[in-house]
């Protein structure tokens, strides 16, 4: 809708790297700028690689509370 003319759009940053339209125009938010929550999504009754579940485990370690910048933050 956008590249019609027809609309606008709010989308991550990382996705104007790769699917950028020409005749469109990017403008990022001012202070404060938007959060989102990302989720690990996976099905717990299907196979799951050692690989995958090695990924699976690091990034819920990473993505957790303790690592996050905000609850940095807040504890200063």
């Amino acid at each position: 809708m956008v590249a019609a003319g027809i609309g606008l759009s709010i989308v991550p940053q990382m996705m104007l790297k790769h699917h950028a339209t020409p005749g469109c125009v990017s403008l990022p938010f001012a202070p404060p700028v938007p959060e989102r929550e990302i989720n690990i999504l996976y099905n717990p009754l299907r196979f799951q690689s050692k690989a995958a579940a090695a990924f699976r485990q690091e990034a819920a370690a990473a993505l957790s509370p303790q690592n996050s910048s905000i609850a940095s933050d807040a504890q200063q």
